[in-house]
């Protein structure tokens, strides 16, 4: 074999090389980026029920509230007082799921009118949402009032099934 042959055959290992090396650190990379977007919550009460029950597991995907369809299951910063203010100092924060009852510019639910004290036919007013719990016992705009959107952390993605003993 000749001197050029050779130096083909290590240019090409050492572009394999380089190529396998690039693919791990994408691979790597989109790893990270993953685990920052993507978080497993379990769910704690029962306020969700019946599409979630206390120690089932949820993919959330943290984004803005954008353009999400009525229907879709927020996670919002809690907990909330009245008119969805944060809690006071001291409080522990945690999360909360939800299902977005309408977002801004879209009719305001009945359910919440008393609450947010509007008409029937009103709008939800830009920067604010409605959020309701599935279970008419769960605590939701009823009692809070409009959200802001900057309480939305994420939207769950899916049903991860139940969390396993020692595992909360």
């Amino acid at each position: 074999m000749t001197r050029s042959g050779t130096a083909r055959r290590g240019t090409a290992r050492r572009g394999t090389t380089r190529g396998a090396t690039t693919a791990v650190i994408a691979l790597a990379a989109a790893a990270l980026a993953a685990r920052k977007l993507l978080v497993v919550l379990t769910v704690a009460g029962s306020s969700m029920e019946p599409a979630y029950r206390s120690g089932d597991r949820l993919l959330m995907l943290r984004r803005p509230l954008g353009r999400a369809p009525d229907g879709t299951v927020l996670v919002l910063r809690g907990p909330l007082g009245a008119q969805g203010s944060e809690p006071g100092e001291g409080a522990a924060a945690s999360l909360i799921v939800k299902r977005l009852g309408a977002g801004p510019g879209r009719p305001v639910p009945g359910v919440v009118l008393t609450a947010v004290g509007a008409s029937p036919g009103a709008v939800v007013p830009p920067g604010l949402l409605v959020a309701l719990a599935d279970s008419p016992a769960g605590t939701d705009s009823r009692t809070w009032g409009y959200l802001t959107e900057d309480t939305v952390v994420g939207t769950v993605v899916c049903r991860l099934g139940r969390a396993t003993a020692g595992h909360a």
